[in-house]
């Protein structure tokens, strides 16, 4: 591996990727909708459910996350080429208009709610969860607002790497930082875990961005990689189909339940890694059939909502939390399902779609000699 990118990088739209978006947001459903149906199986006398699959929600969440970093990584890795610099304005308007404004208001309508006493959930917990503190502050104890760790982890990395890559640029160096940080995540996850240093409650501790940021950096990894060799290099090692049934199996057997906490640790990472070589594999084309399945229409469609999916059905999808009036009854199975996408449907069309549209034209203002289809999104 030289100094430089390869020419033949990943350039244009990732289809496969779209796919594991909607992997990951499925997941997610699966288990709070099966958390959600306990009330109703007690009802008439059915065993309740603890998720179909141990962490079937963490497991799609993490997909997120090896997918953003390689995402991001990838684009910085096309603008640099292309420009030989990054525009880090642009990264951050458009990550502004991306995902301030659907996150303002779903957080309006959970304020709302609380206000009219359908739910109870503290200005605090909403104002930092807003401000992508959540992960710190606690305000993951608060259901409606408790899936915004994920959005801070990302949210945090997006404020430390892009500017990190704009200031080494060059793979080897890129590679070293990301395999050093993610290792140091890895270990002092371990050491914490086990001697309780910053003494966080569990619900922060498995939020906090210095404990979860590795699958990220997983993700950014295999874009360098990538991106080093080139494309045509990478898919002729990664193009084979035992390759990605074997990382399968390894993300599987990684998520199963453990009795040791060493072991745990090791599987921790064993999982995060695989995920990163599964969406490099997806994308390189070493899955046949799998590929296919990423590209057909349902998912595409689901992804297409998967962000607004994500926030809106964490208040429909609930199992236990205090809610009265109307509320309590839109959260029934299969309403609470009906409304989690009417709701992601509107935010797209209504929020999403409009804002994007208008940073699109606040970046031709701040960056009126930039391609913008090589910015970052």
């Amino acid at each position: 591996m030289d100094s430089s990118y390869r020419a033949d990088t990943l350039e244009g739209h990732l289809p496969s990727l779209d796919g594991w978006r909607a992997v990951a947001i499925s997941l997610v459903l699966v288990e709070h909708l099966s958390l959600s149906l306990n009330p109703l199986l007690e009802a008439v006398g059915i065993n309740r459910l603890n998720g179909p699959i141990p962490n079937l929600g963490q497991i799609g969440v993490q997909i997120f996350f090896g997918l953003s970093g390689f995402l991001i990584t990838t684009k910085l890795i096309n603008e640099f080429v292309k420009h030989q610099n990054i525009s880090l304005k642009a990264f951050y308007i458009r990550r502004t208009f991306r995902i301030i404004p659907p996150a303002v208001i779903f957080s309006a309508a959970v304020y709302v709610s609380s206000i009219v006493g359908q739910i109870s959930v503290p200005f605090y917990n909403i104002f930092s969860a807003l401000f992508f503190m959540a992960n710190y502050t606690g305000s993951t104890a608060s259901w409606y607002v408790g899936h915004f760790w994920s959005l801070a982890v990302e949210e945090h990395y997006y404020l430390i790497w892009p500017i990190t890559f704009a200031l080494i640029s060059r793979p080897k160096l890129a590679l070293k930082v990301l395999f050093f940080t993610g290792l140091s995540i890895a270990l002092w996850r371990s050491i914490d875990y086990r001697l309780h240093l910053t003494g966080s409650s569990p619900a922060v501790f498995w939020g906090r961005t210095d404990i979860q940021a590795d699958t990220i950096i997983y993700g950014s990894m295999a874009a360098v990689i990538i991106a080093a060799y080139g494309k045509t290099a990478s898919a002729k090692f990664f193009d084979r189909r035992w390759l990605f049934v074997a990382t399968i199996a390894m993300v599987s057997v990684a998520s199963l339940p453990h009795l040791d906490w060493k072991v745990w640790m090791v599987l921790l990472s064993v999982r995060n890694i695989g995920i990163a070589a599964m969406i490099s594999i997806s994308v390189l084309g070493g899955m046949r059939g799998g590929y296919r399945f990423l590209q057909t229409a349902p998912l595409r469609y689901i992804e297409s909502i998967s962000y607004s999916l994500y926030l809106w059905q964490q208040l429909f999808l609930v199992e236990r939390e205090p809610a009265t009036g109307w509320l309590s009854y839109l959260q029934l199975f299969p309403i609470n399902i009906f409304l989690a996408f009417a709701c992601a449907i509107a935010s797209k069309r209504f929020v999403e779609e409009p804002a994007i549209a208008l940073g699109k034209r606040v970046l031709q203002r701040a960056s009126p000699k930039r391609d913008l289809v090589d910015l970052p999104t």
